[in-house]
C-alpha cells in the first residue's frame, strides 16, 4: 500500500541519486555522468525535487518511447503517458516526466523520431493535456540546463537565430518546470482549444518574451507566478502582454542578468482565435468582442510592431515560460 503514497515508492525509483546522473539538492539536474553507451535519462517531478528513474526503468521507458508507444506500465501502481509527459498513479496522482538527452564523444547520437501525426478535433484526446484533479501545491521554479546539440537544444537556438545570429558570442538554454503555472496555463488551454474547436497545435504558438524591467524569475518561479498583464507597462497594444517570433525586436529591451548576460524568455502562448489589428490602439484592455456575441471576445490579438509580427495576450495565465535563454552580445 505504501506504492499508492507517491512516485518514489515504487521500485522503479533509483535509491543511488548519483548512480549516473547527478541530482544536486534534490532539485536540480546536475551534469550528467554518462555511464556505459546511455545518452538518455528519464525523470519525474515530486513536489520540488527532480528525481531520476533507475536504470533498468529508465531503459524500458526509453524503448516504449522510441517504438512510439503512447504510454508505458512502470509498476501495477503506475504508469507513464508520453503525450500528456505525465506518470499516473492509479490513485489519480500525476506527476510531469522529463527526457534529458545527453550527447557522447562531442557527437550527437541519433534517436529514431516519434512520428505524431497533426491531430483532428474530435479525435484529441490525446492532444489535451490531462489535468490533475487540483492544482499543484509545488510552485517552485526550477531551470534545468538543456545540454547543447541536441534535439531540444537545436530547435530553441534554431529560432533565436532567426533574427540574432551573428549577433551574440555566448548562449545556453535552460528549460523552466512550475507545475503549479503549467496547470493554470493547462486549464486555459483545454478550455480554449474545446471552445474554438481547435487542435493544441492550432491554439498554440512559440513566442519570445523579454523586458528590461522585469526579472524572469517573478513569471516563472512562485505561487502565483505566470504572464500577468499587469506586471507590464501599457504600451502600443494597450494593456497586453507581447509576444513575437522575432527576438531581434526586444534588441536592447532584454533583462540583464550579471555583467553583460541578457535573459529572455522562449514562451508556449495561447493565441486561440486571434483578432488581426492593422491600427494598434493603445487604450486597448482587452480584445475585440466577436461578431454578434455581447460578451465572448477574442482570445489574443495580433498585428504589427516595428514590421514584426506580435501576438497580444490581455489576461493571466495564457502563456507558459517553457525555456529562458541567456546571452552576450558580440
Amino acid at each position: 500500500m505504501d506504492n499508492n503514497l507517491g512516485p518514489f515508492k515504487g521500485p522503479g525509483v533509483a535509491e543511488d541519486l548519483n548512480d549516473g546522473w547527478a541530482v544536486q539538492s534534490g532539485d536540480k539536474i546536475g551534469q550528467p555522468i554518462v555511464r556505459g553507451g546511455e545518452d538518455v535519462q528519464w525523470f519525474y517531478f515530486f513536489e520540488d525535487q527532480c528525481l531520476p528513474y533507475d536504470k533498468r526503468t529508465n531503459e524500458r521507458i526509453e524503448m516504449a518511447y522510441k517504438n512510439n508507444g503512447k504510454s508505458i506500465e512502470i509498476d501495477k501502481y503506475s504508469h507513464i503517458d508520453f503525450k500528456q509527459e505525465l506518470q499516473i498513479n492509479n490513485t489519480g496522482e500525476k506527476f510531469l516526466v522529463l527526457r534529458i538527452v545527453d550527447k557522447k564523444n562531442n557527437e550527437e547520437k541519433k534517436v529514431s523520431e516519434r512520428k505524431v501525426e497533426k491531430p483532428k478535433y474530435g479525435e484529441q484526446d490525446d492532444d489535451l493535456p490531462i489535468l490533475p484533479q487540483y492544482p499543484p501545491k509545488s510552485a517552485k521554479g526550477q531551470r534545468i540546463p538543456v545540454k547543447e546539440y541536441t534535439k531540444e537544444y537545436n530547435e530553441v537556438k534554431e529560432a533565436f537565430d532567426r533574427s540574432m545570429k551573428g549577433f551574440y558570442c555566448y548562449f545556453e538554454v535552460f528549460k523552466l518546470v512550475n507545475p503549479r503555472t503549467k496547470y493554470f496555463f493547462n486549464e486555459n488551454l483545454i478550455r480554449i482549444a474545446k471552445e474554438n474547436k481547435k487542435s493544441v497545435r492550432e491554439t498554440t504558438k512559440k513566442l519570445f518574451f523579454a523586458s528590461a524591467t522585469i526579472n524572469p524569475e517573478t513569471i516563472y518561479n512562485g505561487y502565483d507566478a505566470s504572464f500577468d498583464p499587469r506586471l507590464v507597462a501599457k504600451g502600443s497594444f494597450g494593456e497586453g502582454i507581447i509576444f513575437t517570433p522575432n527576438i531581434g525586436l526586444y534588441s536592447g529591451l532584454e533583462y540583464t542578468k550579471a555583467g553583460e548576460i541578457k535573459e529572455v524568455i522562449y514562451a508556449n502562448v495561447i493565441v486561440g482565435n486571434s483578432y488581426n489589428i492593422l491600427n494598434p490602439d493603445p487604450n486597448m484592455k482587452y480584445p475585440p468582442l466577436l461578431p454578434g456575441h455581447p460578451a465572448k471576445r477574442y482570445d489574443s490579438v495580433s498585428g504589427k510592431l516595428l514590421n514584426s509580427d506580435v501576438h497580444v495576450v490581455y489576461v493571466k495565465n495564457m502563456a507558459y515560460p517553457e525555456y529562458i535563454i541567456n546571452f552576450i552580445y558580440s
